[in-house]
């Protein structure tokens, strides 16, 4: 991939919190370089305090004579291998939480962390031994925020760190996106057979919301109809003419009962959508939408055009809670590569 920006060939200062000018009280004594020469103005009692790895580097005498470390404004400068986009989340950590600037809010901060630089930062934490740099991380990567970015990048990043929990999260996330796309490209960097448990925890879905849509639509011992049956596709009375449920046989005490034609066709037609995308919220949407034939079916019924609407939104309710109790215990069996 080809990089449209110039690569840097002078050092330049970071912002706040690691401008030279960002605690005037405390001011920093030591520079830290990424490798991209941003310069991030720091301090040696913090590093230390967070970081054995700084703390241990930082109690050697420093070298003098040709071999002493560059300096800039009267500090000494310390390069590592990172780039700054790594390198300053990294060394955030090793700070107390602190409010920053209005105005460097949304994108103009040197600490941000970003899901593409998610990985690197991780693993300069566990390199440089960073105080309680897991929790931190795990509990950013799995803010809503990322999700709704990128939840395919989510996925690999927590499979290829092992956290299981946030993978499930993210697979689920993924079923918003058409079963159809083409993969994302970020799948290529995950584990093993990641890609290919995925896609099958995707069709894993789709025919569990195929079998309860099945459920609501199947025919029923007018013994066994309770609470769940009160919608206008079971009542038996009060319909047009060629409307309403099936006509159970009087002399067989275990007959069934079907929902009106209509119900049906618009279930039939719902489930094809599940191959399609498995999205709970978005078949829930499809619940409550009728079209073309089904539509033209109950204009005949005055009672199903009164009662339809909102009978379907109760439904579409009562699913999309279902499926979602069910989708979360199916992502928990699959190992997505963490387990």
């Amino acid at each position: 991939m080809t990089t449209t920006g110039r690569r840097r060939t002078e050092p330049l200062d970071a912002g706040f919190p690691f401008g030279p000018n960002s605690h005037e009280q405390n001011p920093p004594d030591i520079i830290i370089r990424s490798s991209d020469l941003l310069d991030f103005y720091a301090h040696k009692q913090i590093l230390s305090f967070g970081s054995p790895f700084f703390r241990h580097m930082l109690a050697f005498p420093e070298p003098t004579g040709q071999n002493a470390n560059p300096t800039k404004n009267g500090l000494s400068i310390v390069a590592l291998p990172e780039k700054s986009g790594t390198l300053g989340p990294a060394l955030s950590l090793l700070y107390p939480r602190q409010v920053q600037p209005a105005e460097i809010v949304g994108g103009m901060s040197p600490v941000e962390i970003k899901l593409d630089t998610f990985e690197s930062i991780y693993e300069a934490c566990r390199k440089y031994d960073v105080a309680g740099y897991h929790d931190i991380l795990v509990t950013t990567l799995a803010e809503p925020r990322f999700l709704e970015d990128d939840a395919h990048l989510v996925f690999v990043i927590a499979c290829n760190l092992r956290l299981h929990p946030i993978a499930c999260n993210a697979a689920i996330r993924t079923l918003k996106s058409p079963i159809t796309d083409r993969p994302s490209p970020y799948l290529r960097s995950a584990p093993g057979n990641t890609f290919w448990q995925l896609q099958d925890f995707k069709y894993a879905v789709a025919r569990e919301l195929k079998m309860l849509l099945k459920t609501y639509a199947a025919g029923a011992p007018v013994s066994d109809m309770g609470p769940e049956y009160d919608h206008v596709w079971w009542a038996p009375n009060g319909h047009a003419e060629f409307c309403g449920p099936s006509e159970p046989d009087r002399d067989d005490a275990y007959a069934e009962v079907e929902p009106a034609a209509w119900f049906q066709d618009h279930i039939g037609r719902i489930e094809d959508v599940c191959f399609l995308r498995p999205d709970p919220e978005h078949i829930a949407r499809c619940l409550v939408e009728l079209h073309g034939p089904q539509l033209a079916d109950i204009s005949e019924c005055r009672m199903c055009m009164d009662d339809a609407a909102e009978n379907l939104t109760q439904l579409s309710g009562w699913f999309e809670k279902t499926a979602n109790k069910r989708i979360k215990a199916l992502a928990s069996s699959y190992t997505f590569g963490c387990l």
